[in-house]
């Protein structure tokens, strides 16, 4: 009789569970079977075949079924989802079913549209006709069309979709038509670069090595750093995954990929359609595609040779996946390089510190360093301590705006506050409009007259009567957004354009005319130059910087330098000199001295480093969050103190273990109480040990069948 383990594609049922199989049954393991549990039937993935158990064999039960012949993950996968549960201590089925949707792929028949292209019809379509088109996505498509055609299955890489063009097609203006032009299913021999160059020689730097580089794929001028690197793993027939933070950010690079390498290259995210998602990994797994660019979650993808991960913008906290399992996908990348014995390399233009505190201890190496210089930048630091503001902006900052633009000079004003106002005052209550799920202050929209939660999500009307004093006509919005700073200066410079940039209406590249006029640009993102072009831009604005001296997050300062250099990298031009403003209360801080004497990223950093190495804070340590969940707000308080006195007497009372709280955390919807606690050691290993067994120790105390627990490792 012989005894299988499995394990399930859920939190809950976290522990493999016992079965029996059948004599004349041959299972492997990592294939899927169904199995009964109670009166319902579940799949499950066997992770182990053994003949021992500290079970009663009358107690187990027969499989139901086996799905999979043979399994569908090798070792270097199966190693992967072992770490990644080892290490973010999380449900092994949950993270071996996500695996498994990337990797059973079956080569899907192209569907007949598949070898055609968009072409513009000539006859009809002229210039004059597109300039006078009102929707603004018909327009994009048919400049794109006058250029060049668009295949079928890539219309999404224009950041277009059929639908637009099935539009244009009722109306004349463009047609299918059946094209010769290879697709992405190309055959492995002509994939890669022509044999006919010369190999160089394989060296150690092709095996397992962290390597950082001081620039950003972002930066397309400089992408010559990353060509040899990436052609001599071309020339050893291997593929290169570029991942790429956001998926804003893949288009453009993947348009100047193509446009420099004589490989097949494609694109990889969430939202493509399931098909062409299907015919994709179907290709990557053959061989038929050199490199990815692709969303962070593509590590998963099963490769035919992978042989270089590239992580750009590795600063990103986007790279932590905040939901579910709290994994990181950066260390998730080193993870499977180390595995696959491939190097990895690490680029930005402004590193996180422990990025940066591994470089310092040689755990990472170096492959490139480049001196960014910031020369030609004129810091001015505004005092608003004594001064009046309107709307966020003081009386010496307008002056210097009219300067500028009486000069013909275009000025871009960051500011990172959404909406219209951060919050609703009633002038007679006094009382904020807070959200009725998570208690925090509403945002206010005024153009959809909405307010909007930023932590829940949550939308609603705007009140025309205070809700708690029922007073009509005194709700006071508080606290300059964008919206507002936008209003106002559209009111003060009725002649000037004034443009709003966010993340609902970032214009293209190739739709962005190039302005010669004064113009203002508002906006909270990094506008990249290759995809925005302002052509006269000599005044960079920051406003609402205090913020970062009084978050509760020890990483704000981080987070807003990261923010501050990027910009600053983006915005250089060694012929233009350019003047850079910051608005304060708190002059004096050593933050404001290091960037108006020395105005570098890696002098904060330095500063921001000793910081963190005084107060015993990460890298110097290291952290772990625990989150309790329950229904139930009065089990709660006594289960987390149980658990911080069994935890006090497994360590023996060790003087370096700190553990912070319990810290009431704001629920995230109604009925659900939560709180956590941080443990945080100088040693790794300690904390190692301490968090293999937290699932133990929790299961022993009473109550724990009511409350759900987050571990969340490495927090950032």
């Amino acid at each position: 009789m012989k005894i299988i383990k499995v394990v399930f594609n859920s939190v809950k049922l976290y522990k493999p569970y016992h079965y029996l199989l059948p004599d004349d049954v041959i299972v492997n393991i990592g294939c899927r079977v169904v199995v009964p549990i109670k009166n319902k039937k579940y799949i499950g993935i066997v992770i182990h075949n053994d003949n021992n158990t500290h079970i009663d064999i009358n107690q187990l039960r027969y499989i139901d079924q086996v799905i999979d012949k043979k399994s569908f993950f090798n070792k270097n996968i199966w190693k992967l989802a072992k770490q990644i549960s080892s290490y973010y201590q999380y449900s092994f089925g949950k993270i071996l079913f996500k695996i498994l949707n990337y990797w059973i792929v079956t080569n899907t028949d192209n569907n007949i549209t598949d070898n055609k292209a968009w072409l513009l019809n000539h006859k009809i379509v002229t210039s004059e006709l597109i300039q006078s088109v009102k929707n603004h996505e018909q327009k994009i498509a048919l400049i794109l069309l006058q250029k060049q055609h668009i295949l079928y299955n890539q219309i999404i890489y224009y950041g277009l979709n059929n639908r637009i063009m099935f539009a244009l097609k009722k109306k004349g203006w463009c047609f299918l038509h059946k094209t010769n032009i290879p697709l992405d299913c190309m055959q492995k021999n002509n994939i890669f670069i022509e044999q006919n160059k010369k190999y160089i020689h394989y060296t150690k730097s092709y095996t397992f090595n962290i390597w950082t580089l001081n620039s950003s794929l972002l930066y397309f001028n400089e992408i010559i750093l990353y060509m040899s690197y990436i052609k001599n793993i071309l020339l050893y027939k291997k593929q290169i995954l570029v991942i790429v933070p956001k998926k804003e950010y893949i288009f453009n690079l993947y348009k100047y990929f193509i446009k420099i390498f004589n490989v097949n290259i494609c694109l990889f995210y969430s939202t493509l359609p399931a098909k062409q998602k299907k015919n994709i990994l179907y290709n990557i797994q053959q061989g038929n595609q050199a490199i990815i660019i692709a969303t962070p979650s593509s590590i998963f993808i099963k490769f035919y040779q992978l042989g270089l991960i590239i992580i750009t913008e590795e600063h990103e906290y986007t790279y932590k996946q905040m939901y579910n399992c709290k994994y990181n996908f950066k260390h998730i990348a080193i993870f499977r390089a180390k595995i696959e014995n491939i190097p990895i390399c690490l680029c930005s233009k402004t590193f996180c510190l422990e990025t940066i505190y591994n470089i310092n201890n040689g755990k990472y190496r170096i492959l490139y360093k480049i001196n960014n210089i910031y020369d030609n930048f004129l810091v001015h630091i505004i005092n608003l301590e004594n001064t009046i503001s309107k709307h966020g902006i003081s009386k010496k900052l307008l002056n210097i705006i009219n300067l500028h633009i009486q000069k013909q000079e275009q000025i871009i004003l960051y500011c990172t506050h959404k909406g219209y106002a951060q919050t609703v005052l009633c002038n007679i209550c006094k009382q904020t409009i807070k959200c009725t799920i998570c208690c925090n202050n509403y945002i206010f929209y005024k153009k959809q007259y909405q307010l909007y939660c930023k932590n829940c999500k949550h939308t609603i009307k705007m009140f025309n009567t205070c809700p708690y004093c029922q007073t009509s006509n005194y709700l006071v919005p508080i606290g300059s957004g964008i919206e507002q700073i936008t209003e106002f200066f559209k009111n003060l410079f009725p002649n000037i354009y004034v443009l709003c940039i966010t993340r609902y209406n970032l214009i293209q590249q190739n739709t962005l005319v190039i302005y010669n006029k004064p113009m203002i640009i508002i906006t909270s993102k990094i506008l990249y130059k290759r995809y925005f072009y302002f052509t006269n831009n000599t005044l960079l604005l920051f406003l609402h910087t205090d913020y970062i001296f009084f978050s509760n997050h020890f990483r704000t300062i981080e987070y807003f330098s990261q923010y501050l250099f990027n910009i600053l990298n983006n915005h250089f031009n060694k012929n233009i000199n350019k003047t850079v403003i910051l608005q304060t209360n708190y002059y004096q801080h050593i933050f404001f001295y290091i960037m108006l004497n020395k105005n570098k990223y890696f002098c904060l950093i330095k500063m921001l480093l000793q910081e963190r190495k005084t107060m015993l804070l990460p890298p110097y340590s290291y952290q772990i969050i625990i989150i309790f969940e329950t229904y139930k707000k009065n089990i709660l308080s006594n289960y987390i103190l149980s658990l911080i006195k069994r935890l006090v007497y497994i360590t023996k009372n060790d003087t370096n273990l700190l553990i912070i709280g319990p810290i009431n955390l704001q629920k995230s919807y109604k009925k659900i109480f939560c709180k956590k606690i941080i443990l945080q050691h100088t040693s790794k290993i300690t904390l190692k040990k301490i968090k293999q067994n937290i699932l133990f120790v929790t299961q022993t105390i009473k109550d724990f069948n009511f409350i759900k627990i987050i571990i969340d490792v490495d927090p950032i």
